[in-house]
Formats: C-alpha cells, sequence, structure tokens
C-alpha cells in the first residue's frame, strides 16, 4: 500500500474555445509536472475549452463521453506515466454536462463526473449531474468536486462518510464573485473531512471573467501547505496518510457512484 503521493495544482490562462492550444498547454504542464516525479495533476473547471459558456452554447469544446478527439490527452498520460483530473464539456446524448474527466496514469479515461449544482447561466446550457465518485489511483482514495459542489452539505457529508484520503476540486473561482475563491472553506473543509484538499483555478480573464488563481494545497488539520497565489504553473506536495485509515471501509478497487436522493433545495438556490 503506498503511503505517500506527489500531487499537483495547476493554474493557466486558457483561450477559450482554442482547444488545440488548451490541450497542449495542458499536456506541457504534465509533461513537466513528470520531470518532478508528479503522480497525479488536478485542472480547473472546464480547462479543455475555458470557462466560455456562450462558446460551449455553440457547441465549441465539446467532447463525447468515450473521450473521441482526446487521444493527445490520454497519450500523454500514458507516456509520462502521471494522471490527471480535467475539466471538460461532454456531451451524453442530446444532453450537455459540465465534467471532469478522470484519467490514471495508463492515459485510461476510468470515469467521468458531472457537476451536480449549476449557477442560473450555467443550468441553460448543462445538465445537473446526479451522482458523486470516489475513485482510486496509487492506493489513495479521491473525492471530485466541480466548483459550487464543494459548497453543498448534502454533497460534501455523503463523501465525508467514506473517508477519502484526498478531496480534489476544480474551480473556475472568480473575483469577487458569490462563490469567490474562499481559502478559510477549503481549510475548514480539509479539517472536516480530516484529509487533504486540493484546489485547482484559472488566472487572468477570458469569457469575460476574472479568476483569482490561488491554486492551493490544505493539509488535513486545515494548514496551507502550498498556493500558486496569482502566478501561472503548477505547485505540489507530496501528500502522506495513515495507511490504516481505511481499512476497515468496504470499497471498490476503481470507482464509486452513490446515487444521490435529492439537492433540489440547493438547485433552486442557484435558479
Amino acid at each position: 500500500m503506498k503511503s505517500k503521493i506527489n500531487i499537483a495544482t495547476a493554474q493557466f490562462a486558457p483561450l477559450a474555445g482554442n482547444l488545440g492550444y488548451n490541450i497542449k498547454k495542458i499536456c506541457t504542464i504534465l509533461e513537466e509536472s513528470s520531470h518532478r516525479s508528479v503522480q497525479l495533476v488536478l485542472f480547473p473547471e472546464l480547462a479543455i475549452c475555458g470557462y466560455d459558456l456562450k462558446l460551449i452554447d455553440e457547441g465549441r469544446g465539446v467532447f463525447t463521453e468515450d473521450g473521441n478527439g482526446l487521444n493527445f490527452l490520454f497519450n500523454a498520460c500514458r507516456n509520462f506515466k502521471i494522471a490527471a483530473i480535467v475539466g471538460c464539456c461532454i456531451r451524453k446524448g442530446s444532453e450537455l454536462y459540465n465534467s471532469a474527466l478522470i484519467i490514471n496514469e495508463f492515459g485510461e479515461l476510468i470515469h467521468i463526473y458531472d457537476k451536480q449544482l449549476l449557477d442560473a447561466e450555467e443550468k441553460e446550457i448543462f445538465k445537473f449531474g446526479e451522482k458523486n465518485c470516489v475513485f482510486k489511483i496509487h492506493d489513495w482514495y479521491f473525492g471530485v468536486a466541480i466548483s459550487y459542489d464543494c459548497y453543498s452539505m448534502d454533497i460534501t457529508t455523503k463523501l465525508k462518510f467514506l473517508q477519502i484520503d484526498a478531496y480534489l476540486i476544480l474551480g473556475a473561482f472568480i473575483k469577487g464573485g458569490y462563490y469567490s475563491f474562499d481559502l478559510n472553506h477549503f481549510a475548514l473543509l480539509a479539517k472536516e473531512f480530516d484529509c487533504y484538499v486540493v484546489v485547482s483555478n484559472f488566472i487572468g480573464s477570458h469569457g469575460g471573467l476574472t479568476f483569482s488563481g490561488n491554486s492551493s494545497i490544505y493539509a488535513k488539520n486545515g494548514e496551507l501547505l502550498n498556493n500558486c497565489f496569482e502566478n501561472f504553473g503548477v505547485t505540489f506536495e507530496i501528500l502522506e496518510k495513515n495507511i490504516t485509515k481505511n481499512e476497515d471501509i468496504n470499497r471498490l478497487d476503481s470507482v464509486i457512484n452513490l446515487e444521490f436522493g435529492t439537492i433540489e433545495e440547493e438547485k433552486k438556490m442557484n435558479q
């Protein structure tokens, strides 16, 4: 059982709608991170297409759930032997989802997590996700959230019972917004979950929004271990866990899906 993992959170400014540039930038970050022996890199919400809802609504930057068209990204993970969690717009049937691609170090797309809480503009484009997930990479169990999800008591409480080792949050947190970057909130999450919290966010401006940066890694006691502040690039940390922590937890070896009863109350708040 591996008690340590080297994890990084990436902070960059995508070009909205320019998939070629964004994927190449993501793969460059993966390559550079692998040279530092990083094993997993977390990227922001909608990192592949950029957070520009108008362009997404026009159909730019949309991929199918089989990952067709993303081989360059999958190959990068396989070649550099590094896992990646990457924000992407996914079409399932006739519906669009604000999703996180979970790619292991073999370049395999092992799961797609769909954002569950959407704001007023997002809900005009995306369908609400209905499941939470926990996945396993390098003997570590990770929970995933996309921006607002980590503010939901319903979602976070269900994850807490699974005793995850780290909580990964793909952000598109803006300066001065209602759900702007809240350092204290993530520190409290770490203490409440008794797990590491890793947050990735954009820097700069695109899609008419200015993002707050501050991609961060928090210890289980809420201590801020590392922070990108308003810089471009990645920040990384070697995390260590108590290997006996999860011995009595009965879990799958790869992905756990949790069926949600209802989060209608919180969805209505965002209408």
